[in-house]
């Protein structure tokens, strides 16, 4: 692809050869290989890939966005962007699809912006820019296995053209953050796979339990010589089991997610809490990106987070309502309960890992919760008032 293929007037696309590098490139490449190689978590690494681009651009700035989702990209990283502009971009996110971090992820190749007066298709951004004090801006693809995974956005004051070195060492701090996004939704994707294997577990174990103690019921009857009553004990069982499961199976078709829910209600069923299932949920099949894992750590964490924060509640309040509705361009997911009086919310927290407000708890839950649904591109958002809602909504292909 070339400059001619875009037509007059638009960002110079630029395929960079290696070439001589500079003092700030070296030291940039160094620092960043050793905050790769140290094995910091996802975000620490990041933002200093980040901080070092904005260093070898000069005084600039460095944005990180990742692909996918309702809003177009994801921020993993910023450094150097003033609070007030971040909030604008991030409300124009939705339209970057179309714009310099849009096309530089469609085509595969860097984008060059020498000087942002100069490109009027790119007006909502480089009025942005010029206001907060950039006069030019690079734009790196971000490539996994030859798929474009997100965007590096490195801005400067300086307007003209943007050095070869810088360009070359720039590409390769995007092919570390690639590498860093890579690895950790594979450690991610693990951790959510072994969570979702214990929860299946626990289900069974509940399950196994509860059998126990019913055929110990029909034992002591038969000891008794009460065939009678244990086979109306027996009868009162299946049917009960035949509803409750027809209730779930009926609208439910995904089996992973029927499973679930019957064992998150047997669960909850010994805890003293009733789950129910809204009567308009229906699911015929998962999105693309959605996991039986992912889709297992989802449900089954929001869950157990709606049950043990209502144990506190007198009983015949401990209930749990899930809502699951698959829409022509969405699968959205809801977990309700009551909220406990005097019960206060963080939503800026709620979803990072360690932070929880039960004790014994690890706070993990809920931020596996998060790495599910930013890995289906999905959205989460909070309702709360006299109850609360988790609603998360995932994207149909």
């Amino acid at each position: 692809m070339t400059g001619n293929d875009m037509g007059p007037g638009d960002p110079t696309v630029v395929v960079p050869p290696m070439t001589g590098l500079g003092e700030t490139e070296v030291l940039g490449m160094l620092n960043v290989s050793r905050a790769v190689v140290s094995g910091g978590s996802e975000s620490i690494v990041l933002d200093q890939i980040a901080r070092e681009a904005a260093k070898v651009a000069h005084a600039g700035a460095a944005r990180i966005l990742l692909s996918g989702g309702r809003h177009g990209f994801r921020v993993a990283s910023n450094y150097g962007i003033g609070e007030v502009w971040a909030r604008r971009l991030d409300r124009m996110r939705e339209e970057a699809e179309i714009g310099p971090a849009g096309i530089a992820v469609r085509h595969g190749v860097p984008i060059a912006i020498d000087d942002h007066r100069t490109h009027p298709m790119f007006r909502p951004w480089c009025e942005a820019a010029l206001a907060a004090g950039f006069g030019a801006m690079l734009l790196v693809p971000m490539k996994v296995d030859d798929r474009c995974i997100g965007a590096m956005a490195i801005l400067r004051a300086a307007r003209g053209p943007w050095p070869r070195a810088q360009i070359d060492v720039l590409c390769l701090f995007a092919a570390h953050a690639a590498s860093t996004i890579r690895i950790a939704q594979l450690v991610e994707g693990q951790a959510r796979r072994l969570s979702a294997l214990d929860r299946a577990v626990d289900g069974l174990r509940a399950q196994a339990h509860e059998h126990a103690n019913r055929l110990q019921a029909v034992a002591g009857l038969l000891a008794l010589g009460d065939v009678d009553a244990a086979m109306r004990f027996v009868d009162g069982l299946t049917a009960v089991y035949v509803m409750e499961n027809d209730q779930i199976t009926s609208r439910i078709e995904v089996r992973v997610v029927a499973g679930l829910l019957i064992a998150e209600g047997n669960i909850a069923r010994q805890r003293g809490v009733t789950l129910e299932l809204a009567e308009d949920s229906t699911l015929t099949h998962l999105p693309s990106r959605l996991s039986d894992a992912d889709v297992v750590t989802i449900l089954g964490n929001l869950i157990d987070n709606a049950v043990a924060s209502i144990l506190v509640l007198p009983q015949r309040e401990r209930v749990v309502t899930v809502r699951i509705c698959a829409g022509a361009e969405e699968l959205l997911v809801e977990v309700s309960n009551p909220l406990p009086p005097g019960m206060s919310l963080d939503r800026e927290r709620m979803f990072e890992r360690g932070y929880t407000t039960k004790g014994g708890h690890a706070g993990l839950g809920l931020a596996l919760v998060a790495q599910a649904v930013n890995a289906a591109f999905g959205v989460i958002d909070v309702v709360a008032g006299e109850a609360m809602t988790i609603r998360v909504a995932i994207p149909y292909d």
